[in-house]
């Protein structure tokens, strides 16, 4: 089914958004 691959890309591009915005936060912060 592609649900499933569906479901893994959205998973994945959302885990790198938080990343990239946890990384944001931090440098803002650290800034």
């Amino acid at each position: 089914m592609k649900t499933t691959g569906v479901q893994k890309v959205a998973f994945v591009a959302l885990a790198v958004l938080i990343a990239l915005a946890g990384a944001g936060v931090l440098d803002g912060g650290a800034l």
